[in-house]
């Protein structure tokens, strides 16, 4: 299957937590630019994966909540899913070198929006409610 990261994200960033949370992505991207590929057109997104066979899924952290699917509205779990615990995510990375920076810049949402967001891995490692 491969290893994954897991997000609940209740609420948007504010524009001041964002700003602080793309700063730190940058930086912790920086040392590894050349090994990670980054899609750096939309400054509300953080959009990144591995190159050639470091790739696997692309992690992608939005300053939004995302709204939704239409698929999604359908399943009355994942509805309920959505208002208790917000729009869920994942990547799976399958233990890839970029990893440890999807999972740190998670670390880092976490710890700048600790009630807006929650995060788990398949390590077991658990931030807020899930």
């Amino acid at each position: 299957m491969g290893y994954t990261n897991y997000w609940y994200q209740k609420e948007s960033f504010t524009k001041g937590e964002w700003d602080v949370l793309k700063e730190v992505a940058n930086k912790l991207i920086e040392p590894f630019r050349n090994d990670l590929d980054i899609v750096e057109d939309d400054e509300n997104v953080i959009n990144l994966n591995g190159v050639g066979e470091n790739s696997h899924e692309t992690f992608i952290l939005t300053k939004e909540k995302r709204e939704l699917d239409d698929w999604e509205k359908k399943s009355d779990w994942i509805v309920n899913d959505y208002k208790e615990k917000g729009a869920f995510r994942f990547c799976k990375t399958n233990r890839k070198p970029y990893d440890i920076i999807v999972w740190n810049i998670l670390l880092k949402a976490y710890e700048i929006a600790p009630i807006k967001l929650s995060i788990s891995n398949d390590d077991g490692e658990k931030h807020g409610s899930q």
